[in-house]
């Protein structure tokens, strides 16, 4: 290369590819033709040694013994010492560091093969190969090294200044990507070879006549079916889109008791594998029943209402979501609701009646004398109280029989505050010797 980079600062990398035939080391460098001295000498591969001319000083680091076939040389020169690589690792170093600056040299050319300080064919030169040649005008780091090993590049990357490729394959023209282009002068009929492959190598049609076909083969695609199951029951997985199967658990038969995740694997006939999952999950009505009232007097009615299903079965035998009842004694009830799958839960409610029986004439003259007003109420409600109850305990409850309030009777006039309780019954229950009195408050 006749016109090369010369403005170096305190930096320098020289990358090639080199084929040696084993302990051969390659001879290039940077100089003015046939002069040897410190005035011109910029850089050398010098049959074993690197030296870089830190401005009239040689400094030098030897390579070590060269592998067989093709290699990638790095060498790097910079203020902290000098390094060599062979394939992207560090195998030579020392702090020999450039203290000033590299010698430039407007008149020097970059020999490969030969020491450019000597005449061509002078016994400085080697039988070695070169391909992909790089000078960069700055350090470039091992991993920059290593990223661009077998990397083509475009050119244009920061502190590039040389870039031969090497690959036209005849005649004796050598062009540049960046930097000065050259001319092969060893005199050899065809000086080309098969380069190392980084770039489009020059090659033969001989070298061309085989084509490989790469087939993509598909991964399955795995689908299941999924869904919910009753408590106890079982369920099958049924997977598709594979020749074969195997399911997390074993048998495509489960009877989780939880909700349950299970991975499918599936082998295709041409050997690919996928996987999927399916959930089943154990679906139990949220079933509930409640009854208008928490306590019931002889001869007065409830009604019992069940939730959580679609529909409901009492035992009764009406099959409704609420029924009518009147009993004589406490008594229980049972409602059996089904849900839109078809799975089955069950529920009981207790009707209390015990609290209103053996209420005798008397104390039915004075239930007749407690009356609530208004009612329905928004909020508040008086309570008025025959004073024959004086000293009796009257309690404020809900539908489930939970008490609110419970006081001493003391006057004929009880007022209750219902604002911050929910819309629904309530009762307000009188306790005698005798029984108990009920009566109920509706709150809008």
């Amino acid at each position: 290369m006749s016109s090369p980079f010369t403005a170096y600062t305190n930096q320098i990398t020289v990358e090639s590819w080199v084929k040696s035939s084993g302990g051969e080391h390659a001879w290039a460098g940077q100089s003015s033709i046939a002069t040897d001295n410190m005035s011109t000498n910029v850089w050398l591969w010098h049959a074993g040694t690197f030296y870089v001319n830190n401005n009239g000083t040689w400094l030098a680091l030897n390579f070590p013994s060269m592998p067989s076939g093709w290699t990638h040389v790095a060498t790097v020169a910079d203020a902290t010492g000098m390094y060599i690589y062979y394939n992207g690792s560090l195998v030579a170093s020392n702090t020999e560091a450039i203290t000033s600056s590299i010698r430039n040299n407007a008149s020097s050319v970059i020999d490969l093969g030969n020491d450019p300080r000597f005449s061509t064919g002078g016994g400085r030169n080697s039988n070695v190969s070169f391909d992909d040649f790089r000078v960069w005008n700055v350090a470039r780091t091992v991993s920059e090294i290593l990223n661009n090993t077998n990397s083509c590049l475009t050119g244009t990357e920061t502190g590039l200044v040389q870039y031969t490729r090497l690959n036209e394959g005849t005649g004796t023209a050598v062009n540049s990507i960046t930097g000065s282009a050259g001319t092969i002068i060893n005199g050899i009929t065809n000086p080309w070879v098969l380069g190392s492959g980084v770039c489009n190598d020059a090659c033969s049609s001989l070298q061309l006549t085989q084509t490989v076909t790469v087939s993509v083969i598909p991964t399955p695609t795995i689908t299941v079916n999924s869904g919910a199951i009753c408590a106890g029951q079982s369920y099958t997985i049924n997977p598709s889109g594979a020749a074969t199967y195997t399911i997390s658990g074993g048998s495509s038969v489960v009877s989780p008791t939880v909700n349950t995740t299970y991975t499918v694997s599936g082998t295709a006939a041409n050997g690919c594998v996928s996987s999927s999952t399916v959930s089943v999950n154990i679906s139990v009505p949220a079933l509930s029943a409640f009854s208008s009232n928490a306590i019931l007097c002889v001869g007065e009615t409830a009604t019992l209402t069940a939730s959580g299903a679609t529909s409901y079965t009492w035992s009764t035998s009406e099959n409704t979501t609420t029924i009518t009842v009147s009993p004589t004694v406490t008594t229980s009830y049972t409602v059996t609701g089904t849900n839109a799958i078809g799975c089955v839960g069950t529920t009981t409610i207790s009707q209390a009646t015990s609290l209103c029986t053996g209420i005798n004439s008397i104390d039915n003259v004075l239930a007749a004398a407690i009356f609530a007003y208004p009612n329905p109420t928004n909020g508040f409600v008086q309570i008025t109280i025959p004073q024959e109850l004086f000293g009796n305990t009257i309690v404020l409850t809900n539908t489930f029989g939970q008490v609110i309030e419970t006081r001493i009777i003391d006057n004929t006039i009880i007022d209750y505050d219902l604002q911050n309780l929910a819309t629904g019954i309530y009762f307000i229950q009188v306790k005698t010797s005798n029984g108990m009195i009920t009566k109920k408050v509706i709150k809008n």
